[in-house]
């Protein structure tokens, strides 16, 4: 499955979930980023833009370079296409400048199953005072208010840290927008009070930059959920926000690739969407890009465009259409059916917002619910709480044999795929992950042949969203010529997750012989007891 899109990691979120140096990425000697080369590789950098293997390479040098940096007055440095770009081109392929993983028993650099202060790697870049204190440091971190999450506070570790011996690496941060900067200059202050944590700081760092750097981290920060952490990449990073984003991003391991998903003209700036609204509404998506962010978003979808998550049913008589208010529905004349054109009326459309709200708060649970809010002839099924509820409940019904074995999960995810080719955009990543759901009900339930027709369906979205050179499409594609025949069980799959995890683990040395006993004298004979 493919990750999920741009996630913000946010100073007070607890993880969601719970190998090598990985600071690669960054390579420019010079604090200027430099002229663009094929598929948008700044001359000098280490980011990858070809596929594996190399042919990826030869199209994208045969094609020409796909983006160059641009300038906006409002925006800043962003990515502008240099050319006409197809639906599926991968544009960038990019390693973390700064990763970290989330979990506890992984060594923030080296990343094997050991504490950070026994190791080599550790020892080699850190002053003493930090590497030999480098448990102690993570934990005391965690106290701080604003660190929350352990990659978050590694992060910050092996960034400062580079800031410290490579300072023109650390500038490729410079045209990175640095947001809540009051909030990250109370975090500094709190770090050098603190007795153990405050040696992360290095001497040549001036607490304002120490500020910046972590505000960086916070608002530009990427999920790798397959690896299990996060990442900083200071050139994907330069895409705008769109909520109707012509661009996508996935990862793999640490490497972040980065697709087009909308046929985009030459000249046209290059955009993903922040937060992987996949079905949130206008009022929710904007809400969330300001607090995290600190703008308030105005692309089309927010302004312009039905708010095709927000899909209620038309009260017309004879018309079968539903009515998406545009934008942020604050006019009347925003609320028009989408076919007849009715405009809704003042009570009909206080009536709908009220419901809405009641069931935005506490959405309904299992079928019958939804059924039931469905028969009040007001939303629409494409209305994203429904929609949310059916995905929350197709989830459920995966996990139970007898809904599998009965065609209802099977059901419950066709109707999701088939809502979700209504509300989302042709080319998009939560399809695949919903064809991938929908097979995996079918293998469980003995349907090989429709299990190989959904993995085929996931294959050819994940082809356009990621890029046919990308690794989650060959693995899609792996799938697809060779879908499994039978769904390990729960105990199985625990079984075989934990021997991957012991897999990783360093071998043992062989436990030494013991030496022999020494011999003891004959005990006493036990007294004998009385009968009863």
């Amino acid at each position: 499955k493919m990750s999920p899109p741009v996630v913000e990691v946010k100073m007070k979120k607890k993880n969601k979930r719970s190998t090598e140096d990985v600071e690669a990425g960054g390579g420019a000697k010079k604090v200027k980023l430099q002229p663009v080369r094929a598929s948008g590789t700044p001359t000098g950098s280490k980011t990858k833009t070809a596929s594996p293997g190399g042919s990826g390479k030869k199209k994208a040098a045969a094609s020409g370079r796909a983006w160059t940096m641009g300038s906006d007055p409002l925006k800043g440095r962003i990515m502008v296409a240099t050319r006409d770009l197809e639906v599926g081109e991968v544009i960038l392929n990019e390693q973390p400048l700064v990763a970290a993983s989330w979990h506890e028993h992984r060594c923030l650099e080296c990343h094997e199953p050991h504490a950070a202060s026994t190791c080599k790697e550790v020892a080699a870049k850190y002053p003493k005072t930090v590497a030999e204190k480098m448990d102690d440091i993570e934990e005391a971190l965690g106290t701080i208010d604003g660190f929350d999450e352990l990659d978050m506070s590694r992060r910050l570790i092996k960034l400062l840290n580079l800031a410290r011996l490579q300072p023109e690496r650390a500038e490729l941060t410079r045209p990175c927008t640095a947001h809540n900067m009051d909030k990250c200059r109370a975090i500094i202050k709190d770090i050098k009070a603190h007795k153990v944590a405050c040696v992360i700081v290095p001497a040549e760092v001036k607490d304002e930059e120490a500020a910046r750097l972590l505000a960086v981290l916070n608002t530009n920060s990427h999920e790798l959920g397959e690896w299990g952490g996060s990442g900083f990449f200071p050139l994907a990073c330069l895409s705008e926000h769109s909520c109707q984003a012509n661009c996508a991003f996935s990862t793999s391991g640490t490497e972040l690739w980065v697709t087009v998903v909308q046929r985009v003209k030459s000249g046209a700036p290059l955009s993903i969407d922040y937060c992987d609204a996949t079905f949130e509404p206008t009022a929710v998506r904007q809400a969330h890009l300001l607090e995290d962010y600190g703008f308030e978003c105005v692309c089309e979808r927010c302004t312009t465009q039905p708010d095709r998550a927000r899909a209620f049913l038309c009260p017309e008589a004879g018309c079968t259409s539903k009515i998406c208010p545009v934008g942020l529905g604050k006019k009347p004349s925003d609320w028009k059916c989408l076919t007849c054109r009715t405009q809704l009326s003042k009570p009909t459309r206080i009536r709908y917002k009220k419901i809405e709200k009641a069931l935005a708060d506490e959405g309904p649970q299992d079928l019958e619910e939804i059924d039931e809010v469905l028969e009040h002839d007001v939303f629409h099924e494409s209305h994203y709480i429904i929609i949310d509820a059916l995905v929350e409940l197709g989830e459920a019904m995966a996990k139970d044999d007898e809904q599998v074995r009965n065609g209802g999960a099977e059901a419950i995810w066709k109707r999701i795929i088939r809502l979700a080719n209504e509300v989302l955009p042709e080319v998009h990543h939560r399809k695949a992950i919903y064809y991938d759901n929908l097979a995996q009900v079918q293998v469980a339930k003995g349907d090989l042949g429709a299990a190989k027709v959904s993995l085929t369906k996931a294959y050819q979205v994940t082809e356009k969203a990621c890029g046919k050179d990308s690794p989650l499409c060959q693995q899609a594609r792996q799938l697809m010529l060779n879908p499994p025949q039978v769904l390990l069980s729960r105990s199985e799959s625990l079984m075989a997750s934990c021997n991957a995890i012991l897999s990783q683990l360093p071998d043992l040395p062989p436990f030494p012989d013991l030496p022999p006993l020494p011999h003891l004298p004959p005990h006493a004979p036990f007294p004998s007891f009385p009968e009863y």
